[in-house]
C-alpha cells in the first residue's frame, strides 16, 4: 500500500499493478483502500487482463498467427537461391 503510494505521488504513476500474479485476491482489497484515500487509480491484476484480452481477441474474431501456425503452402513457391 504504501508503494503504491509513494510511486503515485513520488513517481507520477497513473497505474498500478502487482509484480506477482499469485497476488490477485489483494486486487479487490487494495483498490478500496486506495479509493477511500481519494485515489481513483486503475489497479489492473495479470490474471483478469489476460482473460480480458483474450476475450477481446475471440470478439474480434482475432486468428492465431499465421508465423505460430502457418498454412499450406501456396501454389507457387519462390525457387531457392543457392550460393556457389
Amino acid at each position: 500500500m504504501r508503494k503504491a503510494v509513494a510511486a503515485m505521488e513520488e513517481d507520477g504513476a497513473e497505474v498500478v499493478t502487482f509484480g506477482c500474479s499469485a497476488r490477485f485476491w489483494m486486487q479487490p482489497v487494495l483498490q478500496k483502500r486506495l479509493n477511500d484515500l481519494g485515489w481513483e487509480v486503475p489497479l489492473p491484476e495479470g490474471y483478469s487482463c489476460a482473460i480480458t484480452l483474450a476475450k477481446a481477441m475471440v470478439d474480434l474474431g482475432v486468428d492465431a498467427s499465421g508465423l505460430t501456425f502457418p498454412s499450406d503452402h501456396p501454389k507457387r513457391w519462390r525457387r531457392k537461391k543457392v550460393f556457389y
